[in-house]
C-alpha cells in the first residue's frame, strides 16, 4: 500500500492482485471510494502514487520485473504504459 498523504488517496494491490485506487474525499470523511486501476496486476514492489494537476500517475515494478506507468487523464481512463522491461533494469 502507498499513501500519498497530500491529498488522501492510497493505492494498494489487492488480495486477487489487482491495483486499485482507493480515494477518501475531504469532504466525506470515514468514506472510502474504490476503483479498479489493471486486474491482474501483481506488483512486487508497493506502488508509487502522485498527482499531477488532475492526473493520477502510478509506478510500480510487476512480478514479471518490468517498470510500469499508469495514468488517468482527469481521473478518466487508466492508461498502461511499459516503462522499461527487466532486461534492462
Amino acid at each position: 500500500m502507498t499513501a500519498y498523504l497530500g491529498l488522501d488517496y492510497v493505492t494498494e494491490t489487492g488480495a486477487e492482485g489487482d491495483l486499485d485506487l482507493i480515494t477518501i474525499p475531504d469532504d466525506e470523511p470515514g468514506i472510502w471510494y474504490s476503483s479498479r486501476i489493471a486486474p491482474d496486476s501483481t506488483a512486487a514492489s508497493s506502488p508509487a502514487l502522485t498527482f499531477n494537476d488532475s492526473d493520477y500517475d502510478i509506478a510500480y515494478i510487476g512480478g514479471d520485473g518490468n517498470l510500469y506507468f499508469y495514468w488517468a487523464p482527469g481521473g478518466g481512463t487508466w492508461h498502461k504504459e511499459t516503462v522499461d522491461t527487466v532486461a534492462d533494469l
